[in-house]
């Protein structure tokens, strides 16, 4: 669960345009970890003992922890659109879903089956832009 919120993580301090080296290079440590672990845990397991390779994990992960703390920007600035409900109802979907006549929301399923519902009506609707 934790994989979706770090590859966010890592696009969101990525620099415009090197997106996908950053994703990249997240990936290659993922998998790469994935593969080396088990060899590296059964080699540790096997030298030393099993209580110390997960001895060895918990320093590892401690290890990962500080670094993480220490390297990663505190806070980004993202620029965002404003968008609010204003935006919002001058969208042409939103106002074919609220329409009167022939109201296409979750309550009324079965009016999309009414022949008189012509999407060829709201065409020109969606092609405006508003």
């Amino acid at each position: 669960m934790i994989i979706p919120v770090a590859m966010a993580r890592a696009a969101e301090i990525s620099p415009k345009g090197r997106e996908g080296e950053f994703l990249g290079s997240f990936n290659r440590c993922l998998f790469l970890g994935m593969a080396l672990g088990p060899l590296i845990g059964g080699v540790v397991s096997d030298t030393i003992g099993i209580r110390f390779a997960f001895l060895f994990l918990s320093l590892m992960g401690f290890i990962t922890l500080i670094l993480v703390f220490l390297t990663f920007p505190a806070k980004t600035t993202i620029k965002r659109r404003e968008r609010g409900i204003l935006s919002s109802i001058n969208n042409p979907v939103v106002k074919i879903a609220f329409n009167k006549e022939h109201n296409i929301t979750p309550t009324s399923t079965t009016r999309a089956l009414d022949e008189n519902l012509r999407l060829e009506d709201y065409s020109e609707l969606a092609e405006k832009k508003l």
